[in-house]
């Protein structure tokens, strides 16, 4: 993604979901990051490159990778903070952790995913993009925006692992 279309994309998606969760949230500061968020991103392609050795500079990377890179710079750069943590009584439960900046840094991707898909395929512009349902008592969103957290808390985010579950999020909705 070039620094042109990635300014689009922070202003009109990024930024505007940023907005929202704050609105819903109170609590919550957004900081204006899109210079660093795009430097990491570019970072984590690099990166992505390397693993998967992927040498010549002129192929470009395929939309689940570029998403996967998108959703560990968001996760990285966490654009989100609470302006107080108050865990006074030291009984803090993963389940109580906040995953806010893990819901903008999926949201943001899955609505890039989406974005790529229409560009490409004309006939899915109407289509209604749905997330699977989870055998869990929570929703796709929560599950895996809590596995997301443990992962970057763990530092063990795979940009590589996450572009096949958008892979399989884009299969699960064009099968």
């Amino acid at each position: 993604m070039r620094r042109d279309d990635f300014n689009d994309f922070y202003i009109n998606t990024i930024k505007r979901h940023a907005q929202l969760f704050i609105e819903k949230n109170k609590g919550y500061l957004f900081h204006e990051s899109a210079d660093r968020i795009y430097e990491e991103y570019l970072n984590q392609k690099t990166l992505m490159r390397l693993v998967l050795e992927k040498n010549n500079a002129n192929q470009l990377l395929d939309r689940h990778k570029v998403c996967a890179a998108m959703n560990v710079a968001i996760l990285k750069c966490r654009p989100i903070t609470c302006e107080r943590i108050n865990d006074d009584s030291g009984s803090f439960k993963l389940s109580d952790a906040c995953t806010i900046n893990e819901q903008l840094a999926f949201y943001s991707a899955w609505s890039l995913l989406i974005g790529f898909i229409q560009a490409a395929n004309k006939d899915t512009e109407k289509r209604e993009f749905v997330l699977p349902p989870t055998n869990h008592n929570d929703n796709f969103i929560n599950t895996f925006t809590r596995s997301l957290f443990v992962a970057n808390v763990q530092n063990s985010l795979s940009p590589e692992l996450l572009a096949n579950v958008y892979f399989l999020l884009e299969s699960y909705n064009l099968k």
